[in-house]
């Protein structure tokens, strides 16, 4: 017989009596998470998985589709309170993320990225030069890219943020 399960008790009491109000739910009785921080819990007879995924079960709001992920509002990746945790489309939770300025990395756009080798000015100023009549393969090599950098961002497949 495997060790006793805590976490399935206490989510299903805490979903169950609603007492809680609006705070995070954070004070977990096992310490199973990810690494990102968001706790794993386990169902009787189920491998681990996410404990705001259970909770959503718990409070009968079964995930809608493979394309929905979490979202929490609240922005503590422990918190499982439901009244914090909803379905939402993958890019909702990406625009919620840069929005709200959680992003890193590619999702960062334009400057704001770290990793960002051009400037807002930089795009405009390239933009002019091909639309002027400079070849392409030039722009890149004065600006140290590469001519399909160059390419995606006249034709806007990138930074099409910048007008």
């Amino acid at each position: 017989m495997g060790r006793p399960n805590k976490t399935w008790p206490w989510l299903v009491q805490q979903v169950a009596a609603r007492e809680r109000g609006d705070e995070c739910w954070i004070d977990w009785p096992w310490k199973g998470c990810k690494p990102e921080g968001y706790p794993m819990a386990t169902r009787p007879g189920e491998r681990q998985r996410s404990a705001a995924h259970l909770v959503l079960e718990l409070d009968g709001r079964l995930r809608p589709g493979f394309e929905f992920a979490l979202q929490i509002s609240c922005d503590n990746p422990s918190c499982v309170n439901p009244l914090h945790i909803r379905w939402g489309t993958r890019q909702e939770n990406m625009d919620e993320m840069v929005q709200r300025g959680r992003a890193r990395g590619k999702e960062q756009r334009g400057e704001s990225n770290t990793s960002a080798k051009l400037t807002n000015h930089l795009v405009r100023e390239i933009r002019q030069r091909v639309a002027a009549g400079e070849m392409q393969k030039d722009v890149a090599a004065d600006i140290g890219i590469s001519r399909m950098s160059v390419s995606d961002l006249v034709r806007g497949v990138t930074w099409t943020h910048v007008p």
